[in-house]
């Protein structure tokens, strides 16, 4: 079981990843360029080396563009696989979409993203191993102007959504009782 630090740590390095990976998908050169960079986050040294991959009718997403980001605590490697049809909220979505594979305390994790030029519509997968198969964990969609998401369960049952500024709703949450106010 991985330790609660050691899933921030994940979720951190996906998150840093994911957002280098997006922000290279926005250049539009014709040929690929391999570029390593170093440095240090968090008191450890990190060593990001990213590929630009190739144009694609979309620029923001260049299918075959790769980064890897490698720590003391682990490494992470996304590769932007191209554009696949994605539903959201019953309208359908033509989102660019990348693999991650992250590896840290001796943990290994694969998860697939989705996204629009705008990061306002996304979807998230992590890869489940005993089904060999991607099961959503989350959606990003703009509803009535604000910014919303949907957490899922391995079964695909909504566990909690929320919206900006909203508190969350939680399954099961109307079960509990109500706690007396002094």
């Amino acid at each position: 079981m991985v330790r609660i630090d050691s899933k921030i740590f994940l979720v951190f390095l996906g998150i840093l990843v994911a957002g280098i990976s997006i922000s290279g998908c926005s250049q539009s050169e014709e040929s690929e360029q391999q570029t390593t960079e170093t440095g240090s986050a968090g008191g450890s040294n990190v060593e990001v080396e990213y590929s630009t991959g190739t144009s694609s009718s979309s620029d923001w997403c260049n299918v075959g563009s790769t980064t890897s980001v490698n720590t003391a605590e682990g490494s992470s490697n996304v590769k932007i696989t191209g554009f696949e049809k994605q539903s959201i909220e019953g309208q359908e979505f033509n989102l660019c979409c990348g693999e991650v594979e992250i590896t840290a305390g001796g943990e290994y994790h694969k998860e697939k993203m989705c996204f629009d030029e705008k990061a306002e519509h996304s979807v998230s997968y992590q890869y489940d191993t005993q089904k060999g198969e991607y099961l959503k964990v989350m959606v990003t969609y703009i509803k009535d102007g604000k910014q919303c998401s949907k957490l899922f369960d391995e079964e695909g049952n909504v566990l909690a959504e929320m919206c900006e500024g909203e508190i969350p709703t939680i399954e099961g949450m109307e079960d509990m009782p109500e706690m007396p106010v002094e």
